[in-house]
């Protein structure tokens, strides 16, 4: 009976010391690990791009119009600290779409909002709902 056990303990013991290792190698990249990172990130990403716009706003008494985009966030050159973002692009969500950015009513004035967002993992654009992702 004795020997059974030891023989159990030890074949748990070095199955444990082959899994656990193996677990912690493949399990940050199960799917709904990613998905939930990808989305905060975007998320992130959202509420700094909506941060630098009010800040854009605070200095033009306004916000930039759709045409001009979130380019007008970023730095003229390459050495350049006039941007109200540090980057030299504008970053692509996780999946690789571009961020949407639309002025909402009342358009033209100082009084109106906007929205930043991602179109989320689906790619297509639902207006701010759906799996779209913003701040």
């Amino acid at each position: 009976m004795m020997v059974t056990l030891r023989k159990w303990l030890r074949r748990f013991f070095v199955g444990a010391c082959v899994i656990v290792p193996i677990w912690f190698l493949i399990g940050p990249r199960f799917p709904c690990c990613v998905d939930k990172n990808r989305k905060e990130t975007a998320r992130v990403q959202a509420k700094m791009l909506a941060g630098a716009l009010r800040q854009y706003r605070a200095d033009h008494g306004h916000y930039p119009s759709e045409a001009e985009g979130l380019k007008v966030l970023l730095p003229t050159g390459p050495n350049s600290t006039d941007g109200y973002i540090d980057d030299p692009e504008i970053p692509l969500d996780p999946w690789g779409h571009p961020y949407v950015y639309r002025l909402t009513p009342p358009l033209g004035t100082s009084g109106g909002e906007f929205q930043v967002y991602s179109k989320g993992l689906n790619g297509i654009d639902e207006g701010g709902t759906g799996d779209d992702i913003g701040p």
